[in-house]
């Protein structure tokens, strides 16, 4: 199986270069620029956060990742497996490198939490004896912090917001996977289940190896999880941007984003931004200011 070539590319779970997506748009007769040679990496055993406005692409970008969407053109790399259009397809080999976590978390309701784990161990291997499969479900439980006894036999609509994430979360490390997506993992929870899910995506990475890459576009729970931070951001006219679709705008680490000076990435963090940006001409300054250093307008900011 082929791979990017790369002198750094076992340090990386993703490799992503010049990626461009575009649909039809049946109203305008055109076609629609989406993702604009979209780049980036993720390194093994980091958690990597995607993030940006609503619309930007994030979700089909997404969708190109874990092979349910072709790209138009670019190169992808999955864990040293290429994946771009037009080369290698997303075999059931590739497919078991990674796991991932829908944001519904799309179990099944009509089976219980340890058949909904169980599922694609049984769908890879099913051969497997029936203890072997019981003894893998209640491993995966308790590496999600749930106890086997209390959970393998309930049924997903008992279940809370948080203990339907765990079990989805288990469910996705069902075959070992060295690398996990997460969609919204903490999307419709509560703040304290949301910090309990933050936590158990560290220590999963921390524990047993495993690279996440997660979109999101909770900022609280970004920095808070996340080793390396990627901005997407679509063209705006009003922003004056000299390019269609959307780009990777900016990335670094949290303490790196938190003092990048670029407008969108400190209108985008608001207030975990170091810095401030007036909103009548887009310059960035420190925070607090009274009169814009620059169109002198009284302060209309992003905080």
């Amino acid at each position: 199986m082929s791979t990017i070539e790369s002198p750094k590319t076992l340090d990386n779970a993703i490799a992503v270069e010049n990626l461009r997506k575009a649909y039809y748009n049946t109203v305008s007769k055109q076609s629609q620029l989406v993702l604009n040679d979209v780049s980036f990496r993720a390194e093994r055993g980091k958690v990597t956060v995607l993030m940006g406005q609503s619309g930007c692409g994030k979700s089909t970008l997404f969708r190109i990742l874990i092979g349910e969407e072709i790209a138009d053109k670019g190169k992808v790399e999955i864990l040293g497996s290429d994946v771009s259009p037009g080369g290698d397809p997303f075999t059931e080999e590739v497919k078991k490198k990674f796991g991932i976590l829908f944001q519904s978390g799309a179990l099944f309701n009509s089976m219980t939490v340890g058949d909904n784990i169980a599922f694609p161990i049984l769908e890879h291997q099913p051969q497997l004896h029936s203890r072997i499969v019981d003894i893998m479900v209640q491993t995966k439980l308790r590496q999600v912090e749930l106890d086997p006894d209390i959970f393998q036999y309930k049924m997903p609509t008992v279940l809370s917001g948080g203990e339907r994430k765990r079990v989805s979360l288990a469910r996705a490390l069902a075959l070992d996977p060295k690398l996990i997506f997460y969609d919204e993992p903490s999307a419709g929870l509560d703040p304290i289940v949301s910090r309990t899910i933050d936590q158990l995506i560290k220590d999963l990475v921390r524990v047993l190896d495993i690279s996440s890459v997660v979109i999101t576009h909770e900022l609280d729970s970004a920095f808070t999880i996340a080793d390396k931070m990627i901005i997407l951001k679509r063209s705006v006219a009003e922003h004056n941007d000299d390019w269609v679709g959307t780009i990777c705008y900016d990335e670094g680490t949290p303490d790196q984003l938190r003092n990048s000076k670029k407008p969108y990435t400190v209108e985008f963090l608001g207030e975990f931004s170091n810095f401030a940006i007036c909103l009548q001409c887009r310059h960035v300054q420190e925070k607090g200011f009274q009169e814009c250093s620059q169109c002198h307008e009284a302060a209309s900011v992003s905080l």
